[in-house]
């Protein structure tokens, strides 16, 4: 973690390097005095995801590195928990409660959805009994309402509960754009290669609907690569020439124009997941359909933004009405203020542009 030193600071993130941990940074640095926050990213030092040189964060790599990250927890008035990925921050957790009493676990899904083995082994029997006395033991959980309920049912413990959306990534478009002028229906399905996602029987839905007006197109930029080829390969069999992988990353901008392309999405996941890309998809007015048991259909369903059941696939367009109702509320909710609102409460810390919260 080696890195010039400074005072402790009040603040401190542990995180993993993922694609919207940069700009997550430098929006706290654009609406908290940065030199509160310390920014811990757990594993080997690199440049990814739009991270560089010039971010602020100190990089815990081996046993030194994890002597000084308990260092800063202790020092911290705030531990901020940006999913709950690592063993190693488990262990410190679990072997000093006082510090999980002041951490907030970030729910990014994958984290709180882990499948239970059927025959679990000693060492994921293990691993458990340390994420349940961590868990437990939380000061705070932070996500959409169904997760947080779920993780206390399955964990225990008295955390309080933010609902936040947490990260600039998920902030809505502003501008929803006008309705996608093609022939034809493009059909997004999913937003990763991972099995949670559940391409297949999304597929098998579609398809009795599939004509020669319909395209499928699939991100499948990142998760399990042997499980994005079945994907292909089904999705090719089932759909032919109208059936498009996305194997390669888009820029920001690019993506977003590719998702205002898009007619329908199809999120057919077994757990919460892919909210970047949902919120960003109802703000520009698409019609989705979601699973209406999972907690973040719910979430929208609570919100008064109308989704879909896939039982009930209909390649028709959304009425006007429930259009602009979808658009009016996504964008007031998932809003840069309200963002900087709620990170306020969870860092117990005046913004540093309050003043112009009108502007």
């Amino acid at each position: 973690m080696r890195s010039p030193a400074r005072r402790a600071a009040r603040v401190v993130h542990v995180m993993v390097l993922d694609k919207f941990i940069p700009r997550f940074i430098e929006f706290v640095g654009e609406h908290f005095d940065l030199a509160e926050h310390r920014f811990c990213l757990i594993g080997s030092p690199r440049l990814d995801h739009g991270l560089n040189a010039e971010h602020p964060v100190e990089w815990v790599s081996d046993e030194d590195d994890q002597l000084r990250l308990v260092e800063h927890l202790h020092h911290a008035d705030r531990i901020v928990l940006h999913g709950l990925w690592s063993d190693a921050v488990n262990r410190i957790l679990y072997a000093l409660p006082a510090l999980a009493r002041k951490a907030h676990w970030n729910i990014w899904g994958g984290d709180l959805y882990q499948p239970i083995p059927s025959d679990p082994s000693p060492g994921w029997l293990h691993q458990e009994i340390v994420r349940r006395g961590v868990i437990s033991q939380l000061g705070g959980l932070i996500g959409i309402p169904g997760d947080t309920e779920l993780a206390q049912k399955r964990y225990g413990g008295h955390a309080n509960h933010l609902n936040t959306f947490m990260y600039p990534s998920n902030l809505a478009p502003r501008h929803a754009p006008p309705a996608a002028d093609h022939p034809g229906t493009r059909v997004l399905v999913g937003n990763s290669a991972t099995e949670s996602n559940c391409h297949l029987d999304a597929f098998a839905r579609i398809a009795s609907h599939a004509d020669a007006r319909l395209e499928v197109h699939c991100p499948l930029t990142y998760g399990d690569m042997r499980y994005r080829e079945l994907v292909i390969a089904n999705g090719r069999a089932m759909f032919g020439e109208r059936f498009h992988p996305i194997t390669e990353m888009m820029p920001l901008a690019a993506y977003n124009d590719f998702l205002a392309g898009i007619d329908i999405a199809v999120m057919h996941h077994n757990r919460q997941q892919g909210m970047g890309n949902l919120i960003s998809l109802l703000a520009m007015g698409k019609k989705v359909y979601m699973r209406p048991e999972q907690a973040h259909a719910r979430f929208f369903q609570q919100m008064g933004v109308a989704t879909c059941d896939l039982r009930d696939f209909d390649p028709a367009p959304l009425p006007a009405a429930i259009r602009e109702r979808n658009i009016q509320l996504t964008q007031a909710h998932f809003s840069a203020d309200r963002l900087a609102n709620d990170l306020a409460v969870l860092f117990a810390q005046p913004r540093r542009n309050a003043a112009n919260r009108a502007r």
